[in-house]
């Protein structure tokens, strides 16, 4: 509910500009929490016998580098949501009649079709 919440009062700016100090101090903080995690990897605190070890076994686990079926879906997954937000001002720059509801409908239609396919 709480995010519903925000989202509807985000949707509702005019310009997400007044949103730069918000994406600043968010891109911020996956920094911060990056540096936090590399860090503790890099003393041990991960490690049996570290800080941090929750200990037990750890369970076997697929070989991270095989490639399968599985693998070309990701990739393809990976580049239609790339494709598609950075792509979206310009999609949007195209409308012939701009507003949210026609970005929206097209939006909706565009993700159909792509489902469809």
């Amino acid at each position: 509910l709480i995010v519903v919440s925000l989202l509807f009062c985000l949707g509702q700016l005019r310009n997400l500009k007044d949103m730069t100090w918000t994406s600043s101090f968010g891109n911020t903080a996956v920094a911060i929490s990056l540096g936090v995690i590399i860090w503790r990897s890099l003393d041990g605190s991960y490690l049996p016998g570290g800080r941090f070890f929750a200990g037990g076994q750890f369970a076997p686990v697929a070989n991270p580098w095989s490639v399968g079926p599985s693998t070309a879906l990701l990739a393809l997954r990976l580049s239609y949501s790339v494709s598609c937000h950075y792509n979206a001002p310009r999609f949007y720059a195209q409308l012939k009649d701009r507003s949210a509801a026609s970005f929206e409908t097209a939006s909706r239609w565009a993700f159909g079709a792509a489902a469809m396919i």
